[in-house]
């Protein structure tokens, strides 16, 4: 913000230089423009810091509320589901001791499915997780519809407040643009302002200025420039999320979904949330059909709202039958740029922003995933790679999160358990298999690479989307 407000107070003196609103109605409206744009920058600003992305409620299970949301989007009228001959005869008392019978029953509301196989339990909130709903770390709540944590605004961006923020970003991109014309304007006339004075009519007035004051509107004109080219990555990065009604979240999870059914079933993962470019605009910009309250969504016609939640059971349920158990032989600190470890582990760690798991020699770590180098089109086996992630087994930071994060492979080693079955080598002589004798622990062996949860290692920025 101090940016804005710094182009803002620059933009000001030189619109009043060259252009005073007091000269004519064009000018003054000029100026009711310039400012209009910072207005508009300020509000969706604060809209976006204070209204927040809408969490969701703790202890949060699927009931009737939500199954009326979710009959409104599926096109279902209440009025016209069928009900129980007995129910309408029963007394007003059995029919209240139904309904809260009902509530109980979460499985009326996951259509019949166990509500463990549709939905993840999040155990910081006590509840579980709405659809589309993540968990964040900083923020400390389940996020409804998360796209990713701004720390520009010390809050996410989620379904309440996604289209403030990309308002406050297309806001900010043409308030910047039309500051640097004003300002580009200024200096150009106080740096020929000789000839204006002599060749120029008296219909604008001329633009003087110090040579303190011409350098500052030079970095203003930087800083419109540097606004324009980063804010407007982040706001194309915005309205194609929009427009697709997919969030970075969901589109690490879609990536996942359309490898493991492609392999299971030969072809891809229908995502239940697109509706047409259209239809996604008006869901996120307030359409009243589709507009949601955050727990249910509109879908489409083939998929319900468990669609996406039960694609995201299933892969933490196959990522957890992958996990491979190591030890920890070496200590770490969780540093970011850990040197002790080797120039290579340093140089070649993941480019994401996951947090870093700290070590103690002893601790026992479940590996679920590696890095994989940019350049590679496949995944590199964990022998080739420098970084593992994991959770370390039986130890939570001070927020009561379970510790978890990426870490030098050298830090580690497997570990074989007697049941394991003995590894079959080649024989040097005959080229038999010769059984070895399995041991406490070894060196991590290359794997297939099916044997993790792959994510590539630019990750959606702001992911803090794992059960806790």
């Amino acid at each position: 913000m101090f940016i804005i407000k710094y182009i803002t107070l620059i933009g000001v003196r030189c619109l009043l230089k060259w252009c005073p609103p007091a000269e004519s109605p064009f000018a003054l409206l000029h100026f009711l423009v310039f400012l209009s744009w910072n207005g508009l920058v300020l509000y969706n600003y604060l809209c976006s810091v204070f209204i927040g992305p809408g969490y969701v409620k703790k202890g949060w299970k699927p009931d009737s509320e939500f199954n009326s949301e979710a009959n409104r989007f599926a096109g279902v009228d209440e009025s016209d589901l069928e009900t129980d001959s007995e129910e309408e005869e029963a007394s007003d008392e059995d029919s209240q001791s139904e309904e809260k019978e009902k509530e109980e029953n979460v499985e009326l509301f996951t259509q019949g499915r166990p509500v463990d196989s549709v939905l993840q339990y999040c155990e910081i909130c006590e509840g579980y997780k709405a659809p589309r709903a993540h968990h964040c770390r900083r923020c400390n709540r389940c996020v409804m519809k998360m796209d990713h944590h701004c720390p520009w605004i010390n809050n996410c961006v989620g379904h309440l407040n996604h289209a403030n923020f990309t308002l406050f970003l297309f806001f900010a991109i043409v308030g910047c643009l039309h500051a640097a014309i004003v300002i580009s304007v200024s200096l150009y006339r106080a740096f020929h302002v000789q000839w204006y004075m002599f060749n120029e009519d008296t219909y604008h007035p001329l633009v003087i200025m110090g040579p303190y004051e011409f350098i500052f509107g030079c970095l203003a004109i930087g800083f419109c420039i540097g606004v324009v080219i980063a804010v407007g990555s982040l706001l194309y990065l915005q309205i194609k999320s929009i427009l697709r009604n997919r969030t970075p979240i969901e589109d690490w999870i879609m990536d996942k979904a359309n490898h493991r059914h492609k392999v299971l079933y030969g072809k891809q993962f229908t995502y239940p949330y697109h509706l047409g470019w259209r239809r996604n605009l008006s869901a996120v910009f307030g359409g009243p059909d589709l507009w949601s309250k955050g727990y249910a969504w509109p879908i489409r016609g083939d998929c319900d709202q468990f669609t996406l939640t039960a694609e995201q059971v299933a892969q933490k349920t196959a990522k957890k039958e992958r996990i491979v158990e190591t030890r920890v032989v070496a200590p770490y600190s969780g540093s970011w740029c850990p040197l002790s470890k080797g120039l290579r582990t340093c140089w070649g760690q993941p480019c994401s922003d996951e947090p870093r798991a700290p070590l103690i020699v002893g601790d026992t770590v479940r590996i679920s995933r590696w890095k994989r180098y940019a350049h590679s089109t496949a995944f590199v086996l964990h022998l080739q790679s420098h970084w593992l992630y994991g959770e370390v087994v039986g130890r939570r930071d001070k927020g009561g999160y379970r510790v978890k994060g990426w870490f030098p492979k050298s830090c580690v080693v497997e570990v074989l358990h007697l049941s394991d079955p003995p590894v079959s080598k080649p024989s040097s002589e005959s080229g038999s298999t010769v059984p070895s004798k399995p041991s406490s622990s070894t060196a991590l062996p290359t794997l297939p690479e099916e044997a993790f949860d792959e994510t590539p290692s630019g990750g959606p920025a702001g992911d803090t989307k794992k059960d806790r």
